[in-house]
């Protein structure tokens, strides 16, 4: 399980910063369409606990993702376990993101 750190940073110059990154060697993985489903029971258990069940797409590639909060004190910190949908259906759990 991995921990995800989410911090925002508002009123930024998206042009400037994607042009700092590609300077310093960074490639555009994705721009496109991204779908998101969220989960939760009748209880609302999930969210309650600030905990987060989604399944992603983006392009090819389907993911489930479980976070599980941390701390909300100075940043949402949160475990992550993320996993691979092949297209067969079939879970590749040694998939998860750096």
């Amino acid at each position: 399980m991995q921990r995800q750190i989410e911090v925002k940073i508002l009123e930024i110059d998206v042009d400037e910063i994607i042009g700092k990154l590609t300077d310093m060697g960074a490639e555009i993985e994705f721009d496109g369409i991204l779908i998101s489903i969220y989960f939760d029971d009748k209880s609302k258990r999930f969210s309650k606990g600030g905990d987060t069940l989604r399944l992603r797409q983006a392009h090819e590639i389907k993911t489930m993702a479980f976070k599980e909060n941390v701390s909300k004190e100075h940043a949402k910190v949160k475990d992550l376990l993320e996993v691979k949908i092949a297209e067969d259906g079939e879970i590749i759990v040694n998939s998860c993101h750096p």
